[in-house]
């Protein structure tokens, strides 16, 4: 529109918003937990607020409903927070004492949580954020060693390689509650068709639990980084030919490594787990608890056009027990280098990867592992 001054033009734009709800439906498969599925819905900007709203649930061995509700948005005067709940049923997890598959076990969980952050300043990349959970825990054994009862906690016998205390501070029935409180490092191109940055995120947790009438305390802290870094440039002038010429999805090197410790006697419920389709591929579902931790993901995305990538990975990592395990921190690690295939669906990216690792194995699934 003309303004007073003819030197100036007003420029008006009229905006239309887009829709803002979407329905979702996800499969995957497991070797360990078969197949699975659900619903979820899902909501960018509840009462035009930019407020979010997220309800879902999965069937199968991983049974999971979840439901949740949050001001997404941060900057140096605007704090995000969120508030849910969950409930989950895992059916077949196996147990393990000293690297040996003992038996199988079931576990119920349901939870509640709250968090909330801010940025440190508005164009900083650092912000922080607190999050309070509380859930309780049951868990049934399918197949328990033999005269195993679990109306009779204190006086079992049982077989030599299952220590009762073992079974009894691991597998009982608890309530637990912890604060967490993280400082991460935000250094994503956030304007790109693709990740290219990196992030760095550290945590500091403190926990209480009351497991079968037994109290814990401990703390828990982890530093996780990922690096997203596109190699094309190098690979061409390395091997003096081209690839992908689509500047929007160039090859991406994409690594993630985890590193955690811990203080005080923390419960089994709440150790470190590594092992399943989203930390170390090719390994049963928690394969790995311990205090401490260490996990590496390294995977190579190739496009092969808009809508299919292959994927090469090595996943390496462990968790630690202190004591009563056999290794130490940092040795006799876990590692599983595979392939993969990502397409690009009007449902999401579709991910299917095979690992070698403990025994050859295909995750099945939606989005990018990390």
């Amino acid at each position: 529109e003309p303004d007073q001054d003819p030197n100036d033009v007003i420029v008006v734009l009229t905006v239309e918003e887009g829709r803002t709800g979407r329905l979702g439906f996800n499969i995957a498969y497991g070797t360990q937990s078969g197949f699975g599925g659900g619903l979820s819905y899902e909501n960018t900007n509840i009462s035009g607020r930019g407020m979010k709203l997220s309800v879902g649930f999965d069937l199968g061995d991983r049974e999971e409903y979840w439901a949740s509700y949050e001001q997404p948005y941060m900057s140096g005067k605007v704090t995000a927070w969120k508030i849910g709940g969950y409930k989950r049923a895992w059916s077949d997890l196996y147990y393990y004492v000293d690297n040996v598959k003992q038996f199988e076990y079931d576990r119920d969980k349901t939870g509640a949580f709250f968090g909330f952050g801010r940025k440190f300043k508005d164009e900083s990349l650092y912000n922080w954020y607190l999050l309070f959970d509380w859930h309780e825990v049951k868990n049934d054994p399918d197949n328990p060693p033999a005269g195993y009862e679990k109306s009779n906690w204190g006086n079992i016998p049982i077989d030599d390689k299952v220590p009762p205390t073992t079974v009894l501070d691991d597998l009982g029935d608890g309530t637990y509650y912890s604060v967490t409180a993280s400082v991460r490092r935000l250094n994503i191109d956030e304007y790109l068709p693709y990740s290219k940055g990196d992030v760095q995120t550290l945590n500091l947790q403190y926990g209480q639990a009351d497991v079968e009438g037994t109290d814990y305390n401990y703390f828990k802290y982890w530093l996780e980084t990922k690096f997203y870094f596109p190699v094309e440039k190098f690979l061409k002038d390395f091997l003096e030919t081209s690839f992908g010429e689509n500047a929007d999805r160039p090859i991406i090197f994409a690594a993630r490594i985890i590193v955690g410790s811990s203080s005080g006697d923390v419960p089994y419920e709440q150790m470190y787990t590594v092992g399943g389709d989203t930390t170390l591929r090719g390994y049963d579902d928690d394969r790995y608890h311990g205090e401490e931790m260490l996990l590496g993901n390294f995977e190579l995305r190739v496009p092969m056009d808009k809508n299919f990538t292959l994927v090469g990975f090595f996943d390496i990592g462990r968790a630690w027990r202190k004591n009563g395990d056999t290794a130490s921190f940092g040795s006799d690690m876990g590692s599983s280098p595979g392939f993969g295939v990502r397409v690009n669906t009007p449902l999401g990216n579709l991910r299917l990867d095979y690992a070698t690792g403990d025994e050859g194995r295909f995750h099945f699934g939606f989005g990018e592992l990390f």
